[in-house]
């Protein structure tokens, strides 16, 4: 796959992130945002909790190979520097969040419906919490 692609379908796997903060109740701050040598795919606000979700996103087209495999140390070990970071910087907690998006995206004509119901263009969302310190 070209990198454009792969640029493409993760742009598309990240508009789901949209879809899953609005059930959630979140707020999104900001999308890939970077800090330092880290991005962070999308920074969430929590009004009821009163706290922020760093959220990674990673996909597949299917389940075989599981998206929450592909995340690797150096990458947590980034995740949870920068939420600890922000709980200080911030003075409130952080919950770091790995939504997998599972499924064949749809054509182009159906990219809008991903921010707003990627259930139904069969997609399937799964979120993991991750301990935001070891």
């Amino acid at each position: 796959m070209s990198h454009k692609n792969t640029f493409r379908l993760g742009r598309s796997y990240e508009r789901c992130v949209k879809a899953f903060c609005r059930k959630k109740g979140l707020r999104i701050v900001q999308q890939n945002l970077r800090q330092k040598s880290t991005e962070i795919d999308c920074l969430a606000w929590d009004p009821q909790f009163r706290r922020y979700w760093v959220i990674e996103v990673r996909g597949r087209s299917n389940a075989r190979y599981r998206p929450s495999h592909c995340i690797g140390p150096r990458k947590l070990k980034k995740l949870r520097d920068f939420a600890f970071r922000l709980s200080c910087e911030k003075k409130t907690s952080v919950k770091i969040c790995l939504l997998e998006v599972i499924g064949k995206l749809p054509v182009v004509h159906a990219q809008w419906g991903l921010e707003w119901f990627p259930e139904r263009l069969g997609l399937i969302l799964k979120d993991y919490e991750i301990e935001a310190q070891d």
